[in-house]
C-alpha cells in the first residue's frame, strides 16, 4: 500500500514536471474557448477563401486565432488533426500582419515537413483566396518572400500548378494579375511589407 501511494506521487510530480516541460504554446493551443471549439467542428472556408459562417462566428475566431496563432501553430494536429479544419485555420490567418502571416506560412510548412499539416492544406495556404489573395505578389521582391516560394517550389516538386504560381510571384508576373483583379473586384492592395 505506502508503495502504491509513493508510486502516485512520483507520477504526480513526474507528470508535472513533464507539463513544465512543454512550450507554453502547445499547452495554450490545447486550451480552446468552448465557441471556437464549437466552431471548429463544423466552420469550412468558403469559395472566396474566408472562413465560413456568421460575421460575429468569424470576428469571434480570427480574433482568438489574431492572439493565439503562435500557439495554434505549434499544437496544430491537436487544434486541428484533419484537412478541413486545418485549412479554416491557414484561411483565419489571412487576418494577421504580413510579417506574422509569413512566419505564420512558413511554419505551417514545417508541420507540412513533419507529417502534421497536410499536404493539400499546405498548398491551399500558399495560394491564398480571401484576405491575403495578392499578398506574396505584391510582395514579390521582399526577401522573405521569395524565400518561401523557393521553399515551396522545393518542398513540392511534382506541384505544376503551384510551380507556376510561385515562378509568377517570383517574377512579378502574378503582381500584374492579381493587380488587375484587385482593381475590377474593387478590391484594396494587399499590405506591402516593410523592407528588410
Amino acid at each position: 500500500m505506502k508503495k502504491k501511494t509513493l508510486f502516485n506521487k512520483s507520477a504526480s510530480v513526474f507528470g508535472a514536471l513533464m507539463l513544465m516541460c512543454l512550450p507554453v504554446e502547445t499547452l495554450k493551443a490545447i486550451e480552446m474557448p468552448p465557441n471556437i471549439q464549437t466552431y471548429l467542428q463544423t466552420a469550412t472556408v468558403t469559395e472566396f477563401g474566408f472562413p465560413s459562417g456568421t460575421e460575429e462566428q468569424r470576428t469571434e475566431f480570427t480574433t482568438w486565432l489574431t492572439a493565439n496563432w503562435s500557439a495554434v501553430l505549434a499544437g496544430i494536429d491537436v487544434v486541428a488533426p484533419d484537412e478541413r479544419r486545418q485549412r479554416v485555420i491557414a484561411s483565419g490567418a489571412e487576418f494577421l500582419s504580413g510579417t506574422n502571416y509569413l512566419t505564420f506560412l512558413s511554419g505551417f510548412l514545417d508541420k507540412c515537413e513533419a507529417g502534421k499539416v497536410k499536404k493539400s492544406a499546405a498548398l491551399t495556404a500558399l495560394s491564398a483566396g480571401g484576405r491575403k489573395i495578392g499578398f506574396l505578389a505584391f510582395n514579390y521582391q521582399h526577401p522573405t518572400v521569395q524565400a518561401l516560394c523557393n521553399r515551396s517550389k522545393l518542398l513540392f516538386p511534382g506541384e505544376a500548378e503551384l510551380q507556376s504560381l510561385m515562378n509568377d510571384i517570383l517574377s512579378g508576373e502574378q503582381r500584374k494579375q492579381d493587380g488587375a483583379w484587385l482593381f475590377m473586384e474593387n478590391r484594396p492592395e494587399p499590405e506591402i511589407l516593410p523592407a528588410p
